[in-house]
């Protein structure tokens, strides 16, 4: 890839390969999937061009060799991207309603909020309010004033929580593409939200949602229903999110790339072995190693080989990647 070439690289996920449709690339037919076919409609401009990078489309997928020796190119492709763009699927369950609002929360946050802070220590000044803390108790209860505004019967709750379903957030793939990003936005349908919006509402709601279910008006006695579905959308708020996982991988691996921290077995093991809530899937189990080698820091000690032959199985790949391990000092 040169890299004086600006590009978008695209993040998206394959959905059914068996529904295909065709798509006209120099004058020919090619097949893709239908989930791609539906993205590039959204993302085609009537009167500029874009230079996409499209894994399906600038890697020759039959030919075995030219894939095993692109997918160790792919973390240079979206870290040298101008920009990343994000394809979470067409508008549906009130989509376009979910991206205003958000964007509006993480703009009020920006110029309101308290920047650097994380939840826990939030909730742990809110609870205090010592002087010292005035000015951020101050900040955060005229966000949470204009938040009450859209809680429990304006903001959509249920589409929220269905937005954060979608499929591109349970996938393996996408976090290496995630976190090189140098500029992700989100697309969905026809709305784009930025990662910094999308990032700052989701810690808001969250917050909000826990310290309101402390709140007495919110988590005392329920006596009538209005309160109990109140203080029901209040600890739905709390819950972890595959929004907040996501951007909580990318900061935490931002974090520890200069230390050299993110190793290819913590990246496994927060993947692939905790729980249901960060585990991450794959159409080819093959992939929940190849697909984290790229933002592993320790892939050239390792010397793993991206080998996608029908002869290297997925226990191949597995027992490869034990032996890895055990011939270097961990």
């Amino acid at each position: 890839m040169n890299n004086c070439l600006k590009y978008t690289a695209l993040s998206y996920t394959w959905g059914d390969a068996r529904l295909t449709r065709q798509i006209l690339v120099n004058n020919k037919l090619l097949d893709v999937t239908e989930s791609l076919e539906i993205a590039l409609r959204h993302l085609q401009k009537e009167l500029d061009t874009l230079t996409l990078w499209i894994d399906a489309m600038c890697i020759n997928q039959k030919d075995t060799d030219e894939k095993n020796r692109q997918i160790q190119q792919m973390s240079n492709i979206y870290q040298n991207a101008t920009q990343v763009v994000i394809w979470l699927g067409p508008a549906a369950d009130e989509s376009d309603k979910v991206i205003d609002y958000l964007t509006l929360i993480g703009r009020e946050y920006h110029k309101h909020g308290p920047k650097g802070i994380t939840s826990f220590r939030l909730i742990e000044i809110m609870k205090d309010q010592n002087e010292s803390n005035a000015h951020i108790v101050s900040s955060l209860n005229k966000i949470f004033q204009k938040l009450d505004y859209l809680f429990p019967d304006e903001f959509p709750i249920t589409q929220y929580h269905a937005f954060g379903q979608r499929g591109w957030w349970n996938r393996v793939w996408v976090i290496q593409e995630y976190c090189l990003a140098r500029e992700p936005v989100f697309l969905c349908g026809n709305k784009t939200i930025s990662l910094d919006n999308l990032s700052s509402s989701d810690h808001l709601l969250s917050f909000y949602g826990f310290f309101k279910t402390l709140n007495a008006a919110y988590s005392g006695k329920l006596f009538d229903e209005e309160r109990k579905r109140t203080y029901e959308i209040m600890t739905s708020l709390t819950r972890n999110t595959a929004i907040g996982i996501m951007t909580t991988f990318r900061s935490q691996y931002l974090q520890l790339l200069p230390n050299l921290e993110c190793t290819l077995y913590s990246l496994l093991r927060t993947t692939c072995v905790s729980s249901n809530t960060t585990k991450r899937e794959a159409s080819d189990e093959r992939d929940k190693i190849f697909a984290l080698l790229g933002i592993a820091c320790d892939k050239d000690k390792l010397q793993i080989r991206v080998e996608y032959s029908d002869k290297h199985s997925t226990e191949d790949v597995y027992i490869d990647t034990s032996r890895a391990y055990s011939s270097v000092d961990t």
